[in-house]
């Protein structure tokens, strides 16, 4: 069986992209041939669109370069290669600005994305990071059912809302304000309570050990100041 090898330009695709025709030595333009994917199959289907000027190779038999097959990859002028290309380092280029490489010298997988990335996982996901990782964005929205959070110290370096009930099973620091900008402000230090603004409460008040009063009837304070009158 003889063979036919023709270097030229992609010059049309079909609208489904299993096509192409290629402009080939001396202007002749080749019908509509097969364009070889990188798999397909029932394990995988890798698909590239083609691009008119891409520099491809026609692989034709029996000397017909109408009955051949469109194989691809050929750099030139047009489409060259990547400006960072090295030894050990794969990379991928796509046609808005998004550049996917990794480098086998220095470990480095790097992803520069022009758009957004989604990612939808019907299992579960498991990340696991053996240093340090650092998350940035202008904002960060996380939803789940549950979430838990194991680490032996948390620091936050900000205000902090909460739209719910906080519970703590253990010890909340040495010092706990809430409230302030001319509102209630209660105090935990050192093991005691403690208001300094008025407080208004709509419902009962229960203490688990005794009240002090003064000779008024009111309550006492902690300095044994009474709330009455002379």
């Amino acid at each position: 069986m003889n063979f036919l090898i023709e270097a030229g330009l992609i010059s049309e695709v079909s609208a489904n992209q299993t096509k192409a025709r290629v402009q080939i030595a001396g202007g002749l333009v080749t019908d509509f041939l097969h364009i070889l994917q990188l798999a397909a199959n029932s394990y995988k289907i890798h698909f590239i669109p083609a691009q008119v000027l891409e520099q491809v190779i026609v692989l034709s038999t029996e000397n017909d370069i109408n009955s051949g097959v469109i194989l691809r990859g050929l750099n030139y002028i047009k489409f060259p290669v990547p400006k960072d290309a090295s030894e050990s380092k794969e990379i991928i280029e796509y046609a808005d600005g998004t550049v996917i490489s990794y480098d086998t010298k220095t470990k480095t997988l790097t992803a520069a994305f022009a758009g957004d990335v989604k990612i939808n996982i019907e299992g579960s996901a498991n990340i696991t990071v053996a240093k340090s990782a650092i998350v940035e964005a202008q904002n960060i929205s996380a939803k789940a059912g549950t979430a838990e959070i194991t680490c032996p110290e948390t620091s936050v370096k900000g205000n902090v809302t909460v739209d719910g009930i906080v519970t703590a099973t253990g010890v909340v620091g040495n010092t706990v304000t809430v409230g302030g900008a001319g509102g209630s402000v209660m105090k935990a230090e050192g093991g005691k309570f403690k208001i300094d603004r008025p407080l208004d409460v709509t419902g009962d008040v229960k203490a688990s050990g005794g009240l002090l009063y003064d000779k008024f009837g009111a309550i006492r304070t902690q300095d044994n100041s009474g709330g009455g009158g002379d």
